[in-house]
């Protein structure tokens, strides 16, 4: 059976339905650790996502699904802290992120900060590359260190071995093909412990890896995500990835997408809610 998919983004304010099934129960149990509520991101004129409602919890991958690479890759950014939404509310491990209507700054205060290591974030070209010289292991292991997590051989080796890189520790990252480079960027994102794990599948870097490539991968982290209760949100435009995770549509054709998905499926659920984007 399908999980759950939560349609909710692209709402007016005014009208938005209420979270989905999964969401509400995971906030009345306090395990959401990524909430949002008509969260956007437009600055000086620039739209990215808008009205963007999802609950994501420990042990979970969420797929943020968008025709557009732009606003998954902003709303990816937001969660780690690194662009502050504009409206609405983004909360990430109990702190809020979002810029407060009456007073919209775009720097955070030191206590509006996550703290280092609470996310970890995959390459996003042009702003968080890597050295494509270093081998795998390398790069994962440098991306552990930052975040102050276990950078030591072994526990990096366990970690590339879960997500299926066991056989490309010692391969230079520009000799990767684009199924081991998604993989690998969901690695960098996962390394050192960290609570929230977020990964642009649609990035440069990983360089155009298939869908059934995507869905390998997805399987690998969800796997990954439940043995350490770590919370994985993924952006990405393929939405049949909803055939194995919970998904939110983040614009009316992704909202379309799903909603097809779900009727090809052939199966209606009372669980599984649609949002009403428009």
């Amino acid at each position: 059976m399908l999980p759950d998919l939560m349609l909710s983004a692209g709402e007016p304010a005014a009208s938005a339905s209420a979270p989905s099934r999964a969401a509400a129960d995971a906030d009345a149990q306090g395990d959401a650790v990524v909430v949002a509520r008509d969260a956007s991101y437009a600055p000086q004129g620039y739209r990215s996502f808008e009205f963007a409602s999802l609950s994501a919890c420990r042990g979970e991958v969420l797929a943020a699904v968008s025709r557009g690479q732009a606003s998954g890759r902003d709303l990816l950014l937001a969660v780690a802290g690194l662009v502050r939404p504009t409206a609405g509310s983004l909360a990430v491990a109990g702190v809020e992120l979002a810029a407060p209507v009456s007073n919209r700054r775009f720097r955070l205060r030191t206590s509006e900060r996550l703290q280092r290591g609470t996310v970890g974030i995959g390459v996003v070209t042009g702003l968080l590359d890597v050295d494509e010289r270093q081998t795998v292991e390398e790069a994962v292991r440098r991306e552990a260190g930052l975040r102050g997590g276990a950078a030591d051989e072994d526990a990096v080796l366990d970690l590339l071995a879960e997500l299926g890189l066991a056989t490309h520790v010692d391969q230079r990252l520009y000799q990767l093909e684009p199924a081991a480079r998604l993989r690998l960027t969901l690695a960098l994102a996962c390394a050192g412990g960290v609570q929230v794990a977020v990964c642009d599948l649609d990035d440069p870097f990983v360089g155009g890896a298939s869908a059934d490539e995507a869905r390998s991968a997805i399987g690998a982290v969800r796997e990954f995500a439940l043995r350490h209760g770590t919370c994985v949100i993924v952006a990405t435009h393929e939405p049949v990835l909803a055939l194995d995770v919970r998904a939110v549509a983040l614009d009316i054709e992704a909202a379309e997408a799903l909603d097809a998905l779900k009727a090809a499926s052939g199966e209606r659920r009372p669980d599984m809610e649609g949002g009403d984007a428009r």
